[in-house]
C-alpha cells in the first residue's frame, strides 16, 4: 500500500504473502487473501458477459473502489495478454479507478523485471521534490503473479515491462467511472 500527494496504489489480492508493492519504503500491501488457481482459470477463459458477472460476484470492484475513497462507480471489465517481447507504453486511463487482476503468467526463464506493472506520478517536476511517503523515483513496481489483485487511481502513467523470450501474461483490466 502506497500513499501520498494523491498517489494511491493498492496491493488488494495476493497468492502469496510476500510484501506486495516493492518500493523504497517497504510498506506492506493493505489488504490480501489468496485466490483459487480454480476461479482464475474460469475468468481466463469465459466470455466477456460471464466475466463481468463473475468478477461482481467476487466483490472484486467493490474492494477497487472502497480502497481508493471512490464509492458509487460503473465499471467495465476487459481481458488483455501480452506475449514475448510485447509490452505496453506509459499511458493514462480515462476511467478514475483502474484494476488489475493477474490470470496466467508463464516463464519458461523468469526476470524480475519482465512483465512488471509501473505505476507513476505524471505531475510536471515531482521528480525533482521530496513528498512524504513517496519513492525518490516516483513510481511503484508490481510484480505480475497469477491471482495478484491491485488498483490505482486512473491518473497515474502505467505502464508494462517487455516480457523475455517465452513469457506469456494475461489479466482483467478493470475500468471504473463516474459516467
Amino acid at each position: 500500500y502506497l500513499r501520498g500527494a494523491g498517489m494511491v496504489l493498492v496491493d488488494l489480492l495476493r497468492q502469496d504473502r510476500n510484501p506486495g508493492i516493492r518500493d523504497s519504503t517497504k510498506r506492506r500491501a493493505a489488504h490480501s487473501r489468496s485466490f483459487p488457481a480454480e476461479t482464475l482459470t474460469t475468468l481466463r477463459h469465459s466470455n466477456s458477459e460471464h466475466t463481468h458477472t463473475a468478477v461482481t460476484a467476487l466483490g472484486l470492484f467493490d474492494q477497487a473502489a472502497q480502497a481508493l475513497g471512490q464509492p458509487g462507480l460503473h465499471w467495465n471489465t476487459k481481458r488483455c495478454e501480452l506475449t514475448a517481447g510485447a509490452y505496453l507504453s506509459p499511458h493514462y486511463d480515462p476511467a478514475d479507478v483502474q484494476a488489475y487482476l493477474i490470470l496466467d503468467r508463464t516463464e519458461e526463464t523468469p526476470h524480475e523485471e519482465s512483465g512488471t506493472f509501473v505505476f507513476s506520478d505524471p505531475r510536471a517536476g515531482i521528480q525533482n521534490v521530496f513528498v512524504p511517503g513517496m519513492p525518490w523515483n516516483k513510481s511503484v513496481s508490481v510484480r505480475a503473479e497469477p491471482g495478484r489483485f491491485f488498483a490505482a487511481p486512473g491518473w497515474l502513467a502505467t505502464m508494462v515491462t517487455p516480457l523475455a523470450e517465452g513469457e506469456h501474461l494475461s489479466w482483467l483490466h478493470l475500468q471504473g467511472s463516474r459516467y
